[in-house]
């Protein structure tokens, strides 16, 4: 099922969400705004790749060069300009403290998210979970998937706090499912074969139109 995108900008109460890569500052200069929130987006990026559980549970690389990261940003942003997924600064209270985002895939849109350790325990993902869903849903998608990998118990609290239930997986092929994982940060960013073998196993979580 293929949805619109959400626009760049999405907001619920003291969390935010704004587009990888796209300005958000007071220059008058656009080509310099834009090149400003591209290297402060891309240390995000380097500080979420730095992040020990954020690699193990996500497909992000590991320690990402600024040039990486700048990459990845400029990939998300190609992505999203074709309306295949979309990935989001997710801010708390104006301080950026993970990222987010939403990939059409063919039976329904996933999603998924990475936060630092000091934008957890304060329902900040719960938060943008629901912002994307309730946009995919708004927009005609039939259900939202999530997924999580074994053993990912507090990826799998905000999923259940965000409405979602876990679904059976009957045997899968690995890497067929996590191919298009919404869990997968990097989302069409060049995963290995050989980096999906080392998760546990995936866990399908899904909500519907209540």
């Amino acid at each position: 099922m293929q949805i619109k995108i959400p626009p760049i900008v999405l907001t619920a109460g003291s969390v935010r969400l704004r587009r990888l890569g796209c300005p958000d500052s007071g220059f008058t200069d656009a080509q310099l705004e834009q090149d400003a929130q591209l290297e402060q987006d891309a240390q995000l990026e380097q500080a979420l790749s730095s992040c020990p559980d954020v690699v193990t549970w996500t497909y992000y690389p590991a320690h990402l060069t600024q040039e990486q990261a700048c990459a990845r940003i400029v990939r998300s942003a190609e992505s999203a300009a074709s309306g295949i997924s979309a990935r989001y600064v997710l801010e708390h209270n104006g301080a950026a403290v993970g990222t987010a985002g939403i990939k059409n895939s063919d039976d329904a849109p996933e999603i998924f998210y990475a936060l630092l350790p000091i934008g957890r325990g304060q329902g900040t993902a719960t938060a943008a979970v629901n912002l994307l869903t309730g946009w995919a849903l708004k927009s005609g998608a039939p259900y939202v998937a999530l997924w999580t990998q074994d053993g990912n118990h507090a990826s799998e609290r905000v999923a259940e706090r965000a409405g979602f239930r876990c679904a059976e997986v009957p045997s899968v092929d690995l890497f067929s499912a996590a191919a298009g994982n919404g869990v997968s940060a990097a989302a069409g960013n060049g995963v290995s074969a050989a980096a999906v073998e080392d998760f546990p196993g995936p866990r399908l979580w899904t909500r519907f139109p209540d």
